[in-house]
């Protein structure tokens, strides 16, 4: 398996793994071919990474179809190897630009183009590029005020010294996307959030958080912990989160292979401890699992994680999600899909939202699909319509009450001739 070919798989892992095996890895990817001339010429609007917009709106006519819930076409979007999120301002999602074999799963990403799709317009405008692009944690992207911050790795991902991590701000009102942050460092699945004006990641691997002030641009190290890779001995933070006015950490710790605890360390803004939490039975009802298989889930890298108050949703890059709470006596879930047979449970995962929203998640069991709020320890369910045909949920996002679902090809029916397997959005 290539280098590129990994990462792709665990960024379908990270977003649209079931709890038996992972999903097909195209979460979000088109490859249907444009003309120049539907495109956005990127000799005449390729943007630097510090840059005014200069693009002019384009309405494509083809490419990844965005509909209303009645079937009803709003316009077309060109996805390829990226992501969508929805924002009050549009659906801002991205496109790669490959070499190599074009197009292609496994080919080298050498750009990563960012659009804005008005769903008033049916038009699409670019907002900026990332250069010598290899990941971004998308499941890590903040919406504030009108802006859309996301954390990527470019340069080497695989060389320590050459990886680059960087923090990118999208201005929604203006359509312009800007470098605000760059640094040499190894940790490519991160995490982000804002809180106080700062925005909080993870580097050095886990080792360190540290909190960018977005008005004077400086950085401060908030927390450090020490990890041996020899040993496998002490503390790494996979992810973290915000809840309220305090900074949530998941921390792993560990003493050797088969000593291995998770905890849910909340923080003050400048990382005084305020509470621990264990969370490590999270793995223990894993069915058909051994016990070494459900202590290796708890030291996988960590791509959904939400806190509120005591419940808290935990989603890895292998098999484990947990949405439940912490009491006196122990885990309490209120969905556990480890404990179901996987032929039951389908899809689970977190829908890609603004950060401080409602808690939302989604599961889908062959081309049904159903939406699952969480508040004040509820759950409750809204079944979501799926276009005419055979198509599968595969991606949501959320703004509001406003829902963007993403449906792929579910068995082959909609393919081309050229074998690629077609998308749609649904609006609603």
């Amino acid at each position: 398996m290539t280098a590129r070919k990994y990462l792709c798989v665990l960024l379908a892992a990270a977003l649209l793994c079931g709890c038996g095996s992972a999903s097909d890895s195209s979460s979000g990817a088109s490859s249907a071919k444009k003309t120049e001339s539907e495109i956005l010429d990127s000799s005449e609007t390729e943007q630097s990474e510090n840059s005014d917009s200069t693009s002019k709106p384009v309405k494509l006519s083809e490419g990844v179809p965005v509909c209303t819930e009645q079937g009803s076409e709003i316009g077309f979007v060109d996805i390829r190897d990226g992501l969508a999120t929805l924002t009050p301002q549009g659906i801002v999602y991205s496109r790669a630009d490959t070499v190599g074999e074009a197009q292609s799963l496994g080919a080298d990403i050498d750009r990563m183009d960012y659009f804005l799709f008005d769903p008033e317009t049916g038009e699409s405008r670019l907002l900026g590029s990332i250069e010598e692009f290899e990941y971004e944690c998308g499941f890590s992207r903040v919406l504030h005020d009108g802006h859309l911050y996301v954390l990527a790795s470019t340069g080497n991902v695989y060389e320590d010294d050459q990886c680059v991590q960087k923090i990118f701000d999208i201005d929604l009102k203006a359509c312009t996307m800007s470098e605000i942050y760059s640094g040499l460092d190894p940790t490519v699945y991160g995490g982000m959030a804002l809180l106080g004006g700062k925005l909080f990641f993870i580097q050095g691997s886990g080792r360190r958080v540290t909190a960018l002030d977005l008005q004077s641009g400086t950085t401060r190290t908030v927390a450090e912990f020490s990890f041996d890779d020899g040993s496998n001995s002490g503390e790494l933070i996979r992810q973290l989160c915000v809840d309220g006015d305090s900074l949530c950490l998941l921390r792993l710790k560990m003493s050797g292979e088969s000593d291995v605890g998770l905890y849910i360390d909340r923080c003050s803004p400048d990382g005084t401890l305020q509470e621990s939490l264990d969370i490590s039975g999270i793995s223990r009802d894993i069915q058909n699992f051994t016990d070494d298989d459900k202590i290796s889930e708890l030291r996988m890298p960590v791509s959904g994680f939400r806190v509120s108050g005591k419940a808290f949703y935990y989603e890895n890059f292998s098999t484990c999600r947990y949405l439940g709470e912490v009491t006196d006596s122990g885990l309490t879930a209120y969905y556990d899909c480890t404990t179901l047979p996987n032929s039951d449970v389908g899809e689970f995962t977190q829908a890609l939202q603004p950060a401080g929203s409602e808690p939302l998640f989604f599961w889908s069991l062959n081309m049904e699909g159903s939406l699952l709020r969480l508040k004040d320890g509820k759950l409750t369910e809204d079944h979501l319509t799926p276009p005419e045909g055979e198509w599968a949920l595969m991606q949501v996002s959320s703004c509001g009450d406003a829902v963007l679902a993403l449906y792929s090809d579910f068995d082959n029916s909609h393919r081309g001739d050229d074998g690629e397997r077609p998308m749609r959005f649904v609006l609603r």
